[in-house]
């Protein structure tokens, strides 16, 4: 048992209801605690009001390829400062569902680049490629570092044919790895 814990200190990933998340650059030891079962199972709880576990389970849901449930996720319980990674997800299922129209309409006149990233995808999933990709390279020269501007924008860059301009963009992560 003893083993066990000391592999937890120092293990360099976050872990929550025995899910490995190598994303993340914390520590075990920063976690709230540490349940170890009479069969050995390693769980490792996280603290339930920690933003980092927020949208995780949106987040799965989207790259499972549960759109809808992305779509219906209760948002009203999440912090402020989630808000609206929790709608750019949502409006990426919109978008891999083939509602469109609705994400274009949504985020027609938004200022904020997360939701001028996603109109650009939207713009390209509705078959205008050259707004899509006039918008992606705007992004790309003025927000590069944002990490929703790095995949969407780079979605579109690529989707254009502009490979070295999409990779360019993309190694600019810190952290990222959706």
């Amino acid at each position: 048992m003893e083993n066990l814990k000391a592999l937890a200190s120092t293990f360099p990933a976050k872990v929550t209801q025995q899910r490995l998340l190598p994303h993340t650059s914390k520590h075990v030891s920063e976690l709230s605690a540490i349940n170890i079962s009479s069969t050995t199972n390693l769980q490792i709880i996280m603290d339930p009001f920690s933003s980092d576990s927020e949208l995780l389970n949106l987040h799965n849901s989207f790259h499972q390829g549960q759109f809808q449930e992305a779509i219906d996720f209760d948002t009203s319980s999440l912090s402020p400062e989630n808000a609206l990674p929790a709608r750019v997800i949502s409006l990426r299922a919109q978008i891999a569902l083939g509602h469109v129209e609705d994400v274009l309409a949504d985020v027609a006149g938004e200022s904020d680049v997360e939701l001028v990233a996603v109109g650009a995808l939207a713009e390209l999933a509705a078959g205008n490629e050259a707004k899509a990709l006039k918008t992606a390279e705007k992004l790309a020269a003025e927000e590069a570092g944002n990490g929703t501007v790095q995949v969407l924008a780079g979605t579109v860059l690529q989707a254009a044919g502009k490979s070295e301009e999409a990779l360019a963009l993309l190694s600019q992560h810190q952290g990222n790895c959706e």
